[in-house]
């Protein structure tokens, strides 16, 4: 459970902070408006990527750790239960952090792009 605590406190940091912005191969003498549609997608597929696999992470770990409780007897597991819960909680927060992020950036994305295109 402190790997899923590490995990979740990192995915906090990603949320309050940006990606670098990813810089994709182009040629010299493309036009600089494409060159920024480019990035606009890069930058989104690497967030939606990382932030996809945390996701997965931490939910792949409760299965692990909630399996691992079903085995303990009731006594132990009543005094471990009410932490997993609580950890549960946090990964339902951050789960609604990420995907919300994710539509929020992929907004910001889609009126840049907009604003990219010829008249």
């Amino acid at each position: 459970m402190a790997e899923i605590r590490d995990i979740l406190e990192k995915e906090k940091d990603t949320n309050n902070s940006y990606l670098e912005q990813a810089k994709p191969e182009v040629a010299e003498n493309e036009p600089e408006n494409l060159l920024q549609m480019a990035r606009c997608w890069k930058k989104l597929s690497v967030q939606f990527k990382q932030r996809t696999e945390n996701a997965l992470l931490i939910s792949s770990k409760l299965l692990h750790v909630n399996r691992l409780l079903a085995r303990l007897p009731a006594s132990q597991m009543a005094n471990i239960r009410t932490y997993f819960d609580n950890m549960f909680a946090e990964t339902a927060i951050a789960f609604n952090k990420i995907a919300n992020g994710l539509k929020i950036q992929s907004v910001e994305n889609q009126s840049h792009l907009m604003s990219l295109l010829p008249s």
